[in-house]
C-alpha cells in the first residue's frame, strides 16, 4: 500500500483504473455498502460490514492500477509463498493434533473443528485455502517437473500428499465437493489428449470412486456424511432426531426477504437482524445429542451464503455486481482456459453457494488479495499470451 502511494503517477494510476472493469465493478459494490448506510437502522453492525469491506477494495485497487505486478514471475511468487505457508500452517495443525493425541489418546483432535485451531480463521475457510494451496503447488509441480532435482520432487509430492490427506481431515462437506469437481476438471484437462476421451473418463470415474472409498473410510469424514443422509431423512420427512443443518431454513428464510426487499434491499447493517426476526417463527429443531436441541431463534445466523447476503443487503444491484465478478473472468476463462485461474474462481464460487465468506476477514481478505492478484490485475490474461506465443 505503500509502495502504491509514495510511487505517485497518480495520472497513469487514474487511466488505468478506467480500463480496468472488474476493479470497477469492486468499487461499485464497495459504493453500494456504503448507499446502503441510508437506509440501516443498526447502523453500528452496518460500519462494521462497511470496515470489513475496506479490504474489497483497497488490495484490488493496489494490484489493479499500480505496475507492481507487470511481471507474472512476481504474481506467480506471491502465489507460492500463500501456499507454502498454508502448507506449514496444515504441517503445524497436524503435528499439534497428534502431540495431543499421544497425550491422552483422543481422536477427535484431528477431525474437522478439533483440528483447526485458528481463532480468526475458522474450519471451513481453512480448507479452501488448502485446497487452492495443493492446486497451485501441483501445477507448479507439473510445469516444472523436469527442471527440479529428485529431491524437490520427493518433498512437493510430500507435500502434496499432506494437503490431500488434511482434507479428508477437515471434513468440511463443501470443500470435499470443491476439491472433487476441480480435481475432475484437472484430470480431464491433463488426460484428454494422452488417454483419448474413453481413457481419460475411466481414469476419471476411477478417482472419483477412491475419492470416495476415503471419504467413507476416514472416521470424520465418513461422520458427515452420514449427517448428510440423515438430514436429507430428515426433510423428506423422516424425523430421526438428528436434524443438524440449519442452512436450508436460512435459504428459505433469506428468499422471503429478499422477496420483500428485492430492489434496494435491506440496507447495509439490517439484512440479518431482519433474518433472525423470520427465523423467530420456524419450530425446526436441531439436536445436539438425542435429548438436546436448539431452535434457529437461539442465536443470529448470516445467509450462509454469499449471494443472498449481498441479495438481502444491496438488492438486485448488488446481486448482480457480485455475480458479475464471478461471470466476466469465467466467460473469458471458458474460451482462454487457464488452470490456476480456473481453480479459484470455481473454489470460491462454490465455498460462497454455503458460507457468507465476505462477512468475515478469513474470507474477504483472502477473496480480495487472490481475486486482485489474478484478475484485477490482468495475471490471467498475460498467463494466456504466454501460454499461447510458447506454443503450449
Amino acid at each position: 500500500m505503500f509502495a502504491w502511494v509514495f510511487s505517485f503517477n497518480f495520472t497513469e494510476k487514474w487511466e488505468r483504473l478506467k480500463k480496468n472493469y472488474l476493479l470497477i465493478f469492486l468499487l461499485l459494490l464497495f459504493a453500494l455498502f456504503i448507499l446502503g448506510m441510508l437506509q440501516t437502522e443498526n447502523t453500528a453492525k452496518g460500519w462494521k460490514v462497511v470496515t470489513v469491506k475496506i479490504s474489497m477494495i483497497l488490495l484490488p485497487l493496489v494490484l489493479g492500477t499500480s505496475d507492481l505486478l507487470e511481471q507474472k514471475d512476481k504474481v506467480k511468487l506471491l502465489l507460492k509463498t500463500f501456499a507454502y505457508c498454508t502448507l506449514a500452517a496444515s504441517v503445524f495443525l497436524l503435528l499439534r493434533a497428534g502431540w495431543l493425541y499421544l497425550q491422552n489418546g483422543i481422536t477427535d483432535y484431528f477431525f474437522y473443528h478439533n483440528l483447526v485451531v485458528f481463532e480468526m480463521v475458522p474450519v471451513h475457510y481453512f480448507a479452501m485455502y488448502s485446497s487452492f494451496t495443493f492446486f497451485i503447488l501441483l501445477d507448479d509441480l507439473l510445469i516444472s517437473w523436469n527442471k527440479r532435482s529428485p529431491s524437490f520432487r520427493f518433498f512437493s509430492v510430500l507435500g502434496l500428499a499432506i494437503l490431500l490427506g488434511m482434507q479428508f481431515l477437515y471434513s468440511v462437506r463443501i470443500q470435499l465437493l470443491a476439491f472433487l469437481a476441480i480435481s475432475s476438471v484437472f484430470l480431464m484437462w491433463q488426460l484428454h489428449k494422452r488417454l483419448g476421451l474413453s481413457g481419460a473418463l475411466i481414469s476419471l470415474i476411477s478417482f472419483l470412486l477412491l475419492f470416495s472409498a476415503v471419504v467413507y473410510t476416514i472416521p470424520g469424514s465418513r461422520k458427515r456424511i452420514i449427517e448428510t443422509f440423515e438430514e436429507w431423512q430428515y426433510f423428506r420427512g423422516i424425523d430421526n432426531g438428528k436434524q443438524t443443518n440449519h442452512r436450508v431454513y436460512l435459504w428459505k428464510y433469506g428468499f422471503e426477504v429478499i422477496g420483500e426487499n428485492f430492489w434496494t434491499g435491506t440496507g447495509t447493517g439490517d439484512a440479518d437482524d431482519i433474518l433472525y426476526e423470520k427465523t423467530k417463527h420456524s419450530e425446526a429443531k436441531f439436536w445436539v445429542t438425542h435429548h438436546q436441541y436448539y431452535t434457529l431463534a437461539a442465536k443470529k445466523y448470516n445467509y450462509h451464503n454469499a449471494f443472498l447476503q449481498h441479495f438481502a443487503a444491496l438488492g438486485f444491484a448488488g446481486f448482480t455486481l457480485l455475480l458479475l465478478i464471478f461471470l466476466l473472468p469465467a466467460i473469458y476463462l471458458i474460451k482462454n482456459f487457464q488452470f490456476i485461474p480456473f481453480c479459484f474462481l470455481l473454489l470460491t464460487f462454490i465455498s460462497f453457494l454455503t458460507e457468507s465468506m465476505l462477512e468475515r476477514q478469513a474470507g474477504n481478505l483472502f477473496f480480495a488479495f487472490m481475486y486482485g492478484l489474478i484478475f484485477v490485475s490482468g495475471y490471467y490474461k498475460k498467463e494466456v499470451k504466454s501460454a499461447i506465443s510458447s506454443g503450449q
